[in-house]
């Protein structure tokens, strides 16, 4: 959704950087060609094709508006572009009007008696990239979605890379790097998306300066990363250690003294144990068990004995396995296509529309804007703490002060903020026009911080969870109305 999706277009964008990261290690380990090119190199090649597939999506689903229109064009550019890469890259010494290359592409497809040809590993890589393509404009934007493919790519990656490391030597550490780089971005501003669809904004295209602040810290983070893995390698781990030889020579003592205390302590326990289990064992006969094991194995042998006839081998002709390996080939083309069919359909059915919004402008800050709300915060938990003491009635005073933060904050930028010197009785008129049919929820949740904030008297288990469920009924009767 690079071009119909355009407040998330950097967020596609980043997705995409990020699949190929971990996807690349498994298409080197399994297609040996690629190896003769730089990590990077294929990376860049990768992403570079997924990208040009993910627009002529985009183009075809904005030119082609009916169904199966638009899946027969996509079903055809897909034949037409792997016809292409294996001209490109299988037959590239044939003349340009030179068309006897089809006929031996074709061929080689469907006889494979020998192994794989390169034209069917171009077929199926071509067709896993549009797999991919298909499935990243089809997919649902959100913060959790986002959270949860990062982790899962993250997971495919130290396992990729690991089989990659192991089987052809070839260090995918950069696959690493530019994994990071474009989740922790992904991640990021689909968070910051989603804080916008929550506070009434259509999240709208970030502005340059935010954007450029928080690229700057992703990329200072990864800077830092890169440089603590390049000082803590192998050989600098091990000079720390040896340089602390005596600290552990230290601890090793310490822990030994330790368990053989532990062992004088409780050896008493254990003598009586095992004078307990002598004495069981003593008055058991096992004579008989001895014999019925002895009588079962002669039986055994004889069984063996009698049963001489030579093992079955089934014998299974050649044309068996070449039909498996064929319909195996034809199965994965299928369930690719059925995919990508099913990608498409999910396409056309959320089509994203264009939303209009204002952008207005906002001020660098760093996180200085932060760092001032963490401090405020920290100011008003000592606070809290000074008066309820480290108990259950603290951790419920910095509940309460969070959910009413929280519907002021709402409040807020629905237009209607709270001045800093009105006290929150006042203020609880323009809470209720805000929160409309919500008068009874409000006026205990505002009650309840009243309580905790300006008064000395702590909330009950039952006021606390009465305060939570009217927190939350105010929180579902917004979501509704928006």
């Amino acid at each position: 959704m690079l071009l119909a999706d355009r407040p998330r277009r950097l967020i596609y964008f980043c997705l995409m950087g990020m699949e190929i990261a971990w996807i690349a290690p498994f298409l080197l380990l399994i297609y040996r060609p690629l190896r003769a090119w730089s990590p990077l190199t294929v990376f860049i090649a990768f992403f570079l094709l997924l990208l040009l597939w993910l627009l002529l999506i985009d183009l075809l689903d904005r030119f082609i508006q009916t169904s199966p229109q638009f899946e027969l064009a996509v079903a055809t550019l897909i034949g037409l572009t792997s016809f292409a890469f294996i001209r490109l890259f299988v037959y590239p010494d044939r003349a340009l009007f030179d068309l006897s290359w089809i006929f031996h592409a074709a061929r080689s497809v469907v006889r494979f008696e020998v192994g794989f040809p390169p034209e069917l590993v171009i077929v199926l890589l071509n067709l896993f990239v549009w797999l991919r393509a298909t499935n990243a404009s089809s997919r649902e934007i959100d913060f959790w979605n986002v959270g949860l493919s990062f982790r899962v790519g993250m997971l495919m990656l130290i396992v990729g890379g690991g089989l990659l490391h192991q089987f052809s030597g070839i260090n995918g550490l950069v696959f690493v790097w530019l994994y990071f780089t474009f989740g922790l971005t992904a991640v990021a501003l689909t968070r910051i998306d989603e804080k916008a669809s929550d506070m009434r904004s259509s999240g709208r295209v970030l502005p340059p300066a935010r954007l450029a602040q928080l690229l700057l810290i992703i990329g200072l983070t990864m800077l830092v990363i890169v440089w603590l893995s390049a000082y803590f390698n192998p050989e600098t781990l091990r000079a720390a250690a040896r340089w602390m030889l005596p600290l552990w020579l230290l601890v090793g003592r310490l822990l030994l003294f330790i368990a053989t205390l532990l062992f004088i302590l409780i050896a008493p326990i254990l003598m009586w144990i095992g004078r307990m289990l002598a004495r069981a064992i003593n008055g058991i006969d096992l004579s008989g068990l001895s014999q019925a094991l002895d009588s079962f194995r002669d039986a055994l042998n004889a069984a063996a004995e009698r049963n001489q006839d030579p093992p079955f081998s089934l014998v299974v002709p050649d044309w068996v396995w070449l039909f498996l390996r064929y319909l195996g080939v034809t199965v994965a083309l299928l369930l690719c296509l059925a995919l990508v069919m099913l990608f498409l359909g999910r396409i056309r059915r959320r089509r994203a529309q264009e939303q209009a919004e204002a952008e207005g402008r906002e001020a660098v800050t760093f996180g200085g804007e932060s760092l001032k709300e963490g401090w405020a915060w920290l100011k008003d938990t000592a606070r809290l703490f000074r008066r309820y003491g480290l108990s259950r009635h603290l951790l419920a005073a910095i509940s309460v002060e969070n959910m009413y933060a929280n519907v002021c904050r709402l409040a807020r930028h629905q237009g209607f903020p709270r001045p800093p010197a009105q006290p929150p009785d006042d203020y609880l008129p323009t809470l209720q026009q805000v929160f409309q049919g919500q008068d009874a929820p409000l006026s205990r949740l505002t009650t309840s911080y009243m309580r905790v904030h300006y008064g000395r008297r702590a909330l009950s288990r039952t006021e606390l969870e009465q305060t939570r469920d009217d927190y939350n009924q105010v929180r579902r009767a917004e979501r509704e109305e928006r």
